[in-house]
C-alpha cells in the first residue's frame, strides 16, 4: 500500500494564522484560523493531532507575519507524526525535518533568534569591505 501524504503549511498573515492543507486523499481544506486546523487535522490519524496541533499553537503565539511553516502527514499512519518540517523566518529557511528538532530548538522563538544571529553574521562580514554600487 502507498503512502497517501497530505501537505500541510501555515503563514502568518498579517497576524492571522493562514491554513493551506492539500489531501491526496480528498479536497483541499483552506482558510483561517482554528475553525480551518480543526477541519485540516480531522482528515488524518489521531496520534498525529498532538505534533499538528502544538506547530500550529507555538506558530500563532510566536511568529512574526511573513513566517511561514510546511509540512507533511501520512494520512494512512504508515509513518507517523510531522515529515520534512521546514520554517522560513526572515527570509531563512530551516530544514528541520520532524516536529521533535522544531521543539527541541525552542520552536519559533529559537528559530527567530537563529535568524537574528545569521542577520547579524551577514552583516558583519560586509564589516569593513566596500560594497558594489
Amino acid at each position: 500500500m502507498e503512502a497517501a501524504i497530505a501537505n500541510i503549511q501555515f503563514d502568518n498573515i498579517e497576524g492571522d494564522i493562514h491554513v493551506y492543507s492539500s489531501f491526496d486523499a480528498g479536497p483541499d481544506v483552506i482558510g483561517f484560523g482554528l475553525d480551518t486546523l480543526a477541519e485540516a487535522i480531522s482528515r488524518v490519524r489521531e496520534d498525529n493531532h498532538f505534533e499538528i496541533e502544538s506547530v500550529f499553537e507555538d506558530m500563532q503565539a510566536k511568529s512574526l507575519p511573513g513566517c511561514q511553516i510546511t509540512f507533511e502527514i501520512d494520512e494512512v499512519g504508515q509513518q507517523r507524526g510531522v515529515l520534512d518540517l521546514k520554517v522560513v523566518v526572515d527570509g531563512h529557511q530551516f530544514d528541520l525535518g520532524s516536529y521533535f528538532v522544531f521543539a527541541e530548538g525552542n520552536g519559533m522563538t529559537g528559530l527567530r533568534s537563529n535568524a537574528a544571529i545569521r542577520e547579524k553574521r551577514a552583516l558583519s562580514a560586509f564589516d569593513g569591505v566596500d560594497c558594489p554600487s
